[in-house]
């Protein structure tokens, strides 16, 4: 799906947390550079047998929004006025 290999449980230990007012600076930190990965880029979105593909120009754009989704900040869909809709499955 994504081609993302990354392990390192430092990050998975803040990552994980919830998203809460007061939490660990870091949290706040690794959840605003995820959202930026999400949202950085010129990707178009197809769905496939109920899966979405990203059709991206760029492999650098493909490989960074890849990398967002690996970590569970998902580009859903552009909305009517072109907004980008993402869901991050940690902080809702």
């Amino acid at each position: 799906m994504t081609n993302v290999n990354f392990e390192c449980p430092k990050f998975e230990k803040h990552w994980t947390k919830p998203l809460t007012e007061g939490s660990d600076p870091a949290v706040e930190k690794l959840n605003t550079y995820m959202i930026i990965l999400a949202i950085c880029h010129t990707i178009i979105i197809e769905e496939k047998n109920g899966t979405l593909v990203y059709n991206a120009s760029s492999p650098d754009e493909l490989a960074l929004t890849n990398a967002a989704r690996h970590f569970g900040v998902i580009f859903k869909e552009r909305d009517e006025d072109n907004n980008m809709v993402v869901e991050n499955i940690y902080t809702g």
